[in-house]
């Protein structure tokens, strides 16, 4: 049975809801999608799922508890669910979240096509898309830099918008576009894990820091622009102290850690702005861990003295979607 997604919303909590619930006979292994924007006082109550799910965060903030733990989610970040796992949160009151969620079996993606279109099977419980869960992609629990992402689950959403009156050749079709967003989502998230435990086993492959020395922390720091560890953690790699760690970051670099984390993702953003024309400023931001492109460009002009857009223009690569 589908939900409509027109229909009144189905909690006090969300201020817009659409979402499905098995809303195709022909693919079993997809439980449910929805896409939601919280409002202060959202609490997801603890419950679980018998599928994978995963969710992605478009705006504002929150806190999900796992039994790994509770993670803090912000713009860009896509959370891993595994079948069974219990699990909770709440939104932040000051910044309530929008966010996307499908749950779904990879390996019950199966059914084949009706009506004019070739009887063929679009299963997806073949080795290459079994790699969500193959590969290790819900090894881990939050992955970081899901800007894109979006539009796979919009494009879902819409073809089952589209099923109210389908005749069965259109029906085939939208079947078959659903299959087919459903791999690219299965893909991207297991490029995400891959290239996140790349960069972690990058980390730990580099040598051990002496007592004091910050040049393992500088140069860790340099590859987790759009990931950045705790005070804690660059203390750690220094082998000091949290309080220690910040005193020698100053007195050597004559700023703090944060300032030279924001110098960082601020030299790196100027490049990218004249490198790469054609991507939005707003996903440059993003990409680079900044909370939203207005912050973003409040630090980018007190530190260049331009906006974004001035700085791509004077360099003669204004872009009008920008």
């Amino acid at each position: 049975m589908s939900m409509n997604p027109r229909s009144p919303e189905p909690s006090p909590h969300f201020r817009y809801f659409r979402g499905y619930e098995h809303p195709l006979a022909e693919i079993p292994g997809l439980v449910h999608i929805n896409e939601a924007q919280c409002t202060a006082a959202h609490v997801l109550p603890p419950h679980s799922h018998p599928t994978f799910e995963i969710c992605y965060i478009v705006s504002g903030r929150a806190l999900w508890t796992n039994p790994d733990g509770s993670f803090a989610l912000g713009a860009g970040d896509i959370y891993l669910t595994r079948p069974d796992e219990p699990h909770h949160g709440r939104t932040d009151p000051l910044d309530p979240q929008r966010n996307y969620a499908i749950a779904f079996d990879p390996h019950l993606m199966t059914g084949p096509t009706s009506g004019k279109l070739p009887q063929r099977d679009l299963s997806l419980a073949s080795d290459e898309t079994r790699a969500v869960d193959s590969l290790g992609a819900f090894d881990q629990r939050v992955l970081h830099g899901g800007q894109g992402v979006q539009r796979i689950y919009r494009g879902i959403l819409d073809e089952l918008d589209a099923l109210a009156g389908a005749d069965p050749t259109r029906r085939a079709l939208i079947v078959a576009m659903v299959q087919a967003l459903l791999v690219e989502l299965a893909v991207f998230v297991t490029r995400m894990a891959i290239a996140a435990r790349e960069r972690r086993d990058a980390t730990i492959s580099l040598p051990e820091p002496r007592r004091g020395d910050l040049r393992v922390a500088l140069e860790r720091l340099r590859g987790s622009l759009a990931d950045p560890p705790s005070l804690a953690e660059m203390a750690a790699w220094s082998g000091l102290s949290p309080g220690h760690f910040a005193v020698v970051f100053k007195r050597e670099l004559g700023c703090t850690p944060l300032e030279h984390l924001t110098t960082l993702r601020i030299e790196s953003a100027a490049s990218r702005l004249v490198a790469e024309p054609a991507t939005a400023i707003t996903t440059i931001a993003l990409d680079l861990g900044f909370c939203s492109s207005q912050y973003f460009s409040l630090l980018f002009k007190r530190a260049k003295g331009r906006t974004p857009r001035e700085w791509r223009s004077k360099h003669g690569t204004d872009d009008p979607r920008d």
